[in-house]
């Protein structure tokens, strides 16, 4: 039998592989509206923080644009406020010029 260390590190090691193959998996698919709304819909739920980082990501990197008006979202309202802070990380950097709006309206806020 185990030790508890010993599981607990295993645990940890199978969800860290089940975030890789997430990330792989929505990038290869990434410009697809159902993918969109599956990673909208992870948002919405109550996610581990590193499965929310994953999803950012991936909004962050689908072609097009497509998922800055979720990243926008995300650093405007999402519960959490390490998830608002990465969404707008994220969008400080981006070119896109929506990005750069919703991050200049935010630091001009009192």
């Amino acid at each position: 039998m185990g030790s508890g260390a010993e599981e607990s590190s295993t645990k940890e090691g199978t969800r860290r592989v089940g975030v890789a193959s997430f990330q792989s998996s929505i990038r290869e698919s990434a410009s697809s509206d159902s993918s969109l709304t599956l990673l909208k819909r992870i948002l919405a739920s109550d996610a581990p923080e590193d499965v929310y980082s994953a999803v950012l990501e991936a909004l962050e990197e689908m072609e097009d644009g497509a998922g800055i008006p979720a990243l926008i979202d995300a650093a405007r309202s999402h519960p959490n406020r390490e998830v608002r802070a990465d969404a707008l990380r994220r969008l400080a950097v981006s070119d896109d010029p929506r990005a750069q709006r919703i991050f200049e309206q935010t630091l001009r806020r009192p």
